[in-house]
Formats: structure tokens, sequence, C-alpha cells
């Protein structure tokens, strides 16, 4: 874990953070994304973190409604995990909708969690953890794995290197809440946009290292992104061969606890 700095004047610091706050996840779907969202749903009902919910946010219609609401209810079946769905009126853009899950959520912490993504057991809690550590606003990832469906491929990336302040995961997001930004308008990239508002209102922002294993981003052919956009960052912050070995027992170990497990990762 470190962190990383601007040289924007910091706010006046803020009250402590209380013991095992509330984390609210934040996830915006949409109709036809029922394999992804049942997935991610079953990750948040496995973390190890336990004072959380999920406040689950789309603007489609009735069935897609009752359908996000029987995943959820299946999962609550079997869980004592906290699961909301709310639905919206059609036509706002990404970053719109981001906001108005951040308006339903009730917890002290804010976390991204995509529908079409995949998080390990432990993310919730070692980001938690690495905010409360340097008493930060926020909390990113440096690492992930990048999983590519059509070939079934997991590459592991290192973001680190990429120019301040784009150098973490930006769909990592944990922030809290009273140092959140709004999203902007957008249909993409409003994450990123959210990052650079964080930084330049001279928040310190945590960073967590070497822990790939915590966040798969995944490529399915409906995602915001063409595939040349996942090859090209596939290719450019590929983790080095040496990287692989120093962490490649722990890195099998870790992925095996994904339930569906993941394929093996390069």
């Amino acid at each position: 874990m470190s962190i990383f700095s601007n040289v924007s004047a910091p706010r006046l610091p803020r009250a402590p953070l209380m013991p095992n706050a509330l984390v609210s996840c934040l996830t915006v779907t949409q109709p036809g994304r029922e394999t992804g969202l049942y997935a991610a749903l079953n990750d948040f009902a496995r973390q190890s973190y336990l004072n959380r919910e999920l406040i689950v946010l789309h603007d489609g219609d009735a069935n897609w409604d009752a359908r996000c609401t029987a995943i959820a209810d299946d999962i609550r079946a079997r869980t004592s995990c906290i699961i909301h769905i709310h639905a919206v009126s059609p036509g706002k853009r990404l970053g719109e909708l981001r906001n108005e899950s951040v308006a339903r959520a009730h917890g002290t912490l804010l976390c991204q969690w995509d529908d079409d993504d995949r998080f390990h057991p432990d993310r919730l809690r070692a980001q938690v953890d690495a905010l409360y550590a340097s008493n930060a606003a926020a909390c990113y990832l440096t690492q992930q794995l990048h999983r590519f469906a059509d070939t079934d491929e997991i590459v592991v990336e290192n973001w680190s290197g990429d120019y301040h302040p784009r150098n973490v995961v930006q769909g990592s997001a944990l922030v809290r809440r009273d140092a959140m930004p709004e999203y902007p308008a957008l249909s993409r990239s409003e994450d990123t946009a959210l990052l650079h508002a964080l930084v330049a209102s001279g928040e310190r922002i945590a960073r967590v290292e070497s822990m790939p294993w915590l966040y798969c981003y995944q490529y399915h052919g409906g995602n915001t992104f063409a595939r040349k956009h996942h090859d090209a960052i596939a290719q450019a912050k590929r983790l080095s061969p040496a990287a692989m070995l120093n962490i490649g027992a722990r890195l099998q170990t870790e992925m095996s606890r994904f339930e569906p497990r993941l394929t093996s990762a390069r």
C-alpha cells in the first residue's frame, strides 16, 4: 500500500472514519447483462468485509426489473447480504446513473461495482484497510486481471507505470461519501473524470499495490470500449515475466477463490 498526492491545496481534515463503516457498492446495469450481473452480485455476497450493501440501479423496463429482483432474491435467500434494486427513468447517461446510485446509497464509503467485472472475496477488506491506514479520502488498486471472454485469456496488468493520476485502475474506486465528487454526465470515461476531480481537489488517495487478483476487468463484446481498446491496454500494461514469477504461486491460489473460478492467467 502507498499514497500519492498532488500540488493542490488539501481540504480541511475530515472526521475520522468509524470502525467497520458501512460500504455501499454501486452497480449500474441494463437489460441483457443477466449473466454478468449474477456473477457480480454473487461476488458481493462472498465478500469478507461484512458491513456492506449493494445498490443496483437500472433504467430498463418492468421485465428487466423483475429479472434483477429475481437474481437479488436468489442470492439473498442463501446469504445475509443486503441488496437494493432501483429502477429509474430511461434517457440518462452513465455518469448521471452513477450519481443516481450514489444518492440512493446509505454508506459512509462508496465503491464502484460494475456488473460485467469480477471481484475477489477480499477486495473490499483490502481497500477499506488501506483507506483507514492512510487516512485517505479514496482508495484505488494499481493492478488488475483483464479477462477476454472470447478467448478465455486473462492478462495480469500493472497500471502504476502510467502517468499521474492515471497510474491506478480507474474502475476500482472506493471513496468516502464526504469526499465524493459528482460523476460528469458522460456516457463513458466518467470514472476517469471522477479520479481527476478527486486529485484536483487535493484529496489524499491510497493505493493497494501488487494484488492484481482483487479485481478482474472483463471484455465480453458488449463493453463501452471496443476490443482494440482492451487489446491496447493489455499490451501496454502486461506485467513483466519477472514480476509474474514473483507472484505466480500466490496468484493461482487467490484466483481459485473466485466462484465460479477464473482460468489461468498469463
